[in-house]
């Protein structure tokens, strides 16, 4: 094998020629190419075995060790991507030890159009191409050539063990919602909805110092109690009463809550840096087929932002949203309603949603929507861990963070999460209609 090059699987509906090349060479007697792996009939894992060992512990085990700074460290290691499935063969009857091109081509099984066609220049006696991004569950066919005509066909299925951790470029945090089963059995259809981190980075913000907020009227005005109360004080500690002895403390808490009041007064805001590249944008755009992007980030965050940073064909959705506890204040529900409204439109699918780190605000509707499509309790835990393997913090943990969107849910009706998340959902005036088109789409 001279080559092993690793290519991005595309959408069913996506045709994606990742090389040009072909090099075709002179060959002597009958060609015969054979299939070497994956094994005809095999079940191949698409997580790491780091992935895998910590998704497959108890509820209990993954909450101990996600408070672990070791073991965080050790899920980070892993990587957040997919395992990539390698298809490899070997070829006899050619003449002569040069390079000779392959066409591979690979299908979910049942479809006839191909996720991915790459041309591979190896030796004349076989080679190979790692694949990533594949769905799960999901049944698949593959087919070399060669210049001369000779082929073969392979067979596998990728096993179903969720989530589909996915790569592109500098894209953190990055995996396809679906891919879980869900209500009566059904499953969430993949390549239908993605989450990540966000495609551009936050807005960048200089703030002026305290001394300079307080030559501002209008900040000024905002602490003007406080620095009256600050000159009694003052008063009091020139003199020799028993409230002179406590004077000095209560002027270092008035002082504290004028200091957090004017240290965050915004000097100037810059737009947003690039944070994509362009293959990287095209294979969003283009193989993922994104139409949608849900921006979670404040109007801070998205500052100078007028659309989507993959291009005008995408439809930007900007709601400014809550998290874990906030989901339950009224601005949380109200920008949930917002979100769920674009879910509830098929012409905006595929999706992509995200915040800064998608793992916090994007974690509370990645969890509400997959209790709606009544994927298990235990899954939606292990959606919110797997950001894990990228985030090695462990201030990003069960006790400080997602016990709190848990409890949200605990006040509404029903047996089980998700019947208290379909509460929550109608309590904000949706019906039950809007809920099942929603499955309608989503379920396969």
């Amino acid at each position: 094998m001279r080559e092993s090059k690793t290519f991005r699987a595309t959408r069913p509906a996506a045709f994606a020629i990742l090389s040009a090349a072909i090099i075709f060479t002179a060959c002597c007697g009958q060609r015969g190419i054979t299939v070497n792996a994956p094994e005809q009939g095999a079940v191949v894992p698409t997580q790491r075995d780091g992935q895998k060992a910590f998704l497959n512990l108890s509820r209990e085990e993954r909450r101990a060790r996600f408070a672990d700074e070791n073991y965080r460290k050790e899920m980070q290691a892993v990587g957040f991507w997919q395992r990539p499935v390698t298809l490899s063969w070997s070829a006899k009857g050619c003449s002569g030890d040069g390079d000779d091109s392959y066409v591979v081509s690979l299908y979910i099984d049942g479809k006839e159009t191909p996720v991915l066609v790459t041309n591979i220049v190896a030796t004349a006696k076989g080679g190979s191409v790692d694949v990533d991004n594949l769905e799960i569950a999901r049944d698949y066919r593959w087919t070399v050539a060669d210049a001369t005509g000779a082929e073969a066909e392979g067979h596998f299925t990728t096993e179903d063990a969720a989530p589909r951790f996915m790569r592109a470029g500098k894209l953190d945090n990055f995996r396809d919602l679906g891919g879980r089963v869900g209500l009566n059995g059904r499953r969430v259809k993949q390549g239908m909805v993605y989450r990540n981190t966000a495609f551009n980075y936050n807005a960048t913000a200089t703030y002026y110092t305290v001394d300079e907020a307080l030559e501002i009227p209008e900040e000024r005005s905002k602490v003007a109690d406080l620095l009256d109360e600050a000159g009694r004080w003052r008063e009091l500690a020139a003199g020799t009463g028993e409230l002179a002895k406590v004077a000095p403390a209560v002027l270092t808490a008035i002082t504290n809550r004028v200091n957090e009041k004017l240290s965050k007064v915004v000097k100037e805001r810059i737009p947003s840096g690039r944070r994509l590249d362009d293959a990287t944008m095209d294979y969003l755009r283009n193989d993922l087929g994104i139409k949608s992007d849900i921006d979670l980030r404040s109007d801070g965050e998205c500052y100078g932002m007028d659309g989507c940073p993959l291009g005008p064909s995408v439809t930007w959705f900007h709601y400014s949203s809550a998290c874990y506890g906030g989901m339950k204040d009224d601005w949380g529900k109200e920008a949930f309603k917002q979100v769920f409204r674009v879910f509830l439109d098929e012409k905006n699918y595929p999706i992509d949603f995200h915040c800064i780190a998608g793992q916090d605000r994007t974690g509370a509707v990645a969890f509400i929507i997959n209790g709606l499509l009544g994927v298990d309790e235990e899954e939606l835990y292990r959606d919110w861990e797997a950001t894990g393997f990228w985030n090695p913090n462990t201030r990003f943990n069960h006790e400080r963070l997602f016990d709190h969107l848990v409890k949200v849910f605990d006040a509404y009706p029903g047996d089980t999460i998700n019947q208290r998340i379909e509460a929550y959902v109608l309590a904000l005036g949706f019906t039950m209609a809007d809920i099942e088109k929603l499955r309608s789409i989503m379920l396969e």
